[in-house]
């Protein structure tokens, strides 16, 4: 008895075909890695935003705080104009013991290489003495801040500027002043009004009427 077997061919695939396979996995995958990497770009802006304003909300309250409890303000030596903002400013603070007795202090923002981490922006720093700003160890240090700035209205009333990176997701790409920063570094910015409130009484323009004047004006 013979018995016949019998063989069936089976078809692979053509290599127009592989080539479509292939080439859908490629788009699939590169599509995937894209996406996770846009992921983990975005973190890290986020991230670094969070940050930025973190540090320069810290900054913003201490320097508001202690400057409100002082007597009245004054430009450093180095400053001659209260025209354009500034980079430091002096305040007196009173006794504890003793209200007639004022200490000098000043604010800081300084923007040398030195206080730079990152290049950019430079250290709020606060000196409790004034007499130690150049060689002294600030009693107060805020790090990686963007920009800070102190308009001056009067013995009494500052207003104190402080900027933080926002980041523009549409303008990641993009450099339209060509300085080599791309545009989504911008920076949003804290405004706040400073009045010193501790006056001695009967000390000319750091007396309470200028207070008084200067809080009616807001």
């Amino acid at each position: 008895m013979t018995k016949t077997i019998t063989l069936q061919a089976r078809r692979g695939l053509t290599l127009v075909e592989l080539m479509i396979s292939v080439s859908i996995m490629v788009f699939i995958f590169s599509t995937m890695a894209y996406l996770i990497f846009m992921t983990g770009r975005n973190f890290l802006i986020m991230h670094s935003q969070v940050a930025s304003q973190t540090r320069a909300t810290m900054a913003m309250e201490r320097c508001s705080n202690l400057l409100r409890s002082a007597a009245y303000f004054k430009l450093d030596d180095a400053d001659t104009s209260t025209a354009a903002l500034l980079s430091r400013v002096q305040f007196a603070v009173p006794s504890s013991t003793d209200y007639t007795t004022l200490k000098w202090g000043e604010v800081v923002f300084d923007t040398s290489k030195a206080s730079q981490t990152n290049g950019r922006g430079g250290t709020v720093k606060v000196f409790m003495d004034s007499t130690k700003v150049a060689t002294g160890t600030p009693d107060y240090s805020f790090p990686d801040i963007e920009k800070f700035s102190v308009q001056w209205n009067s013995p009494t009333w500052l207003t104190l500027n402080t900027s933080y990176i926002y980041h523009g997701f549409s303008l990641a790409d993009q450099d339209k002043d060509n300085n080599g920063i791309p545009d989504f570094y911008l920076s949003g910015k804290f405004v706040t009004d400073i009045i010193a409130k501790n006056h001695p009484t009967g000390t000319g323009v750091a007396d309470y009427g200028q207070t008084t004047t200067t809080i009616a004006s807001l």
